[in-house]
């Protein structure tokens, strides 16, 4: 093998690593949540008590040392819109800023995971899907900040837990969203699917 082979092989697999790691971390803390709460679609609206309230009665008891971070700047972004796609064009997904803390709280993990839990999306939080949605930052504010290669996103469903957002997509569909053309935010369902590879 190359040098260069044998550095994105280990690049993959601190990236695999550091993906199970957060996604068995919010997993449980989620299902745990739901043990003491009931179901999830039972909960309080989180868009009638805020995103903050929402995370510290359902995420923080639940997240041993995780910290709140409220904006972009102070969770160590250059701005609301730091996410790229894996086609390399800006995303825009908008992490915080002006109206958001209402919609979206952002937290780091003790082991340097940036999360953002969205809780909705403007308007009725119980009609919009991506108000469901988590994205994590297995690096923390550091680069490339893209999904598919440091940025992942999961999808809260109830009853089941945390799941890799596009699970509920045809494969086809999540081949096409998880490449070098598209935006990749279906990456870690494609991940996952192919039994923690990555093959994109």
């Amino acid at each position: 093998m190359t040098m260069h082979s044998v550095v994105a092989n280990y690049q993959k697999q601190e990236t695999l690593s550091k993906l199970k790691k957060v996604y068995s971390i919010l997993n449980q803390a989620y299902l745990n949540a739901e043990s003491v709460y009931g179901e999830a679609n039972t909960w309080d609206n989180a868009f009638n008590i805020g995103a903050r309230t929402y995370y510290e009665k359902y995420f923080k008891p639940f997240l041993k040392g995780s910290q709140v971070c409220l904006t972009a700047t102070k969770c160590g972004y250059e701005s609301n819109y730091p996410i790229f796609q894996l086609n390399g064009n800006p995303s825009d997904v908008y992490i915080a800023g002006d109206g958001a803390l209402s919609t979206r709280i952002l937290f780091y993990l003790n082991d340097g995971t940036f999360v953002v839990v969205f809780t909705a999306v403007g308007g009725d939080v119980d009609s919009i899907s991506h108000s469901e949605n988590i994205y994590v930052d297995i690096n923390g504010n550091k680069k490339p900040n893209t999904f598919g290669k440091d940025v992942f996103v999961f999808s809260r469903v109830t009853g089941k837990g945390i799941l890799p957002y596009g699970y509920d997509r045809s494969e086809q569909t999540v081949d096409s969203n998880c490449s070098k053309v598209a935006s990749g935010q279906y990456c870690a369902s494609k991940i996952m699917r192919e039994g923690w590879e990555i093959n994109y």
